[in-house]
């Protein structure tokens, strides 16, 4: 039982120097977007936030997804609060989704 436990603790130690975790490339939207893919992270800052985007993928193909939105974050100023709207439009063939 100890003898197996130690092979485990040696293995799973020795494991974390042959593998590496998934990180965000730095073409992705995270950085720009991060109020679209985590609500919870609102800026509290003194100042409003207004973020326009718009995508077209593969351009030229009939039914290419496009993908445009946009994100306006705000703080509220006599409380420690702030509030946010996002709108985003998808389009992907005949499939059109809108979401607020």
């Amino acid at each position: 039982m100890i003898r197996g436990l130690i092979w485990f603790c040696l293995v799973y130690f020795f494991q974390s120097f042959f593998v590496y975790a998934q990180q965000f490339p730095l073409l992705s939207n995270y950085q720009n977007l991060n109020l679209l893919y985590n609500p919870a992270s609102l800026n509290r800052a003194d100042f409003a936030n207004a973020i326009f985007f718009y995508r077209n993928q593969w351009v030229g193909f009939p039914g290419a997804p496009k993908v445009s939105g946009f994100l306006l974050q705000a703080p509220i100023q006599k409380e420690n609060a702030a509030v946010s709207l996002v709108a985003v439009n998808e389009e992907i063939g005949a499939t059109v989704k809108n979401f607020l």
